[in-house]
């Protein structure tokens, strides 16, 4: 490697490592309102600087040996115009398709990943089992169905309201559905 290129590597690990940390690490000490002017002057001292050392005259020149110009047909390009391959590329972009795991994965005919929440319970169970003043309340009786084996989002026999909402974070309505559950812990606690 040589002395220039490394150079240059160093310098901006420099830039990336200790400067742009220790701006933000300024800035940090500041109160909120003062946090955006000080991230947009820094912004716009750095355009107004590169802005400034751009010159009007074009830096960049056409090469003069166009070998590879003149040695292609008239009138071709060097586009790809395949409408079978664009066609191809619509489709996959509109169309979005998935495949199967028999043809990525050939051979593996069982998951290794399974999303299961049993063993995070379990560990709850046993953290409880060793604390005597903790107390364990489960929202699962309350939000998952034994029958089909899948969680309720929201109230299917009434009002249709969503007890958990997109960012699975219980709703107003899916409080008033555990509060039972709350109070009769807290009540458990206070009286112990």
């Amino acid at each position: 490697m040589d002395v220039f290129t490394h150079t240059w590597s160093l310098s901006v690990e420099v830039q990336f490592y200790v400067i742009v940390p220790f701006m933000f690490f300024i800035g940090y000490h500041f109160f909120t309102r003062f946090q955006i002017p000080y991230y947009f002057g820094l912004g716009m001292t750095a355009f107004l600087y590169t802005k400034s050392q751009n010159s009007s005259e074009n830096t960049y020149q056409k090469l003069e040996n166009g070998e590879k110009e003149d040695s292609m047909p008239e009138g071709t390009n060097e586009t790809n115009k395949n409408p079978l391959l664009i066609l191809i590329f619509l489709l996959a972009s509109f169309v979005p398709i998935e495949i199967p795991s028999e043809i990525l994965r050939p051979g593996i005919t069982i998951s290794l990943i399974e999303a299961d929440a049993t063993f995070a319970r379990l560990r709850y169970e046993k953290m409880v089992s060793g604390c005597p003043k903790c107390e364990l309340f489960d929202y699962k009786p309350l939000l998952f169905n034994e029958t089909t084996g899948t969680w309720r989002f929201y109230d299917e026999r009434n009002s249709g309201l969503s007890y958990i909402n997109s960012i699975l974070h219980l709703t107003p309505y899916g409080m008033e559905l555990v509060r039972p559950v709350v109070r009769d812990v807290c009540e458990k606690i206070s009286r112990d």
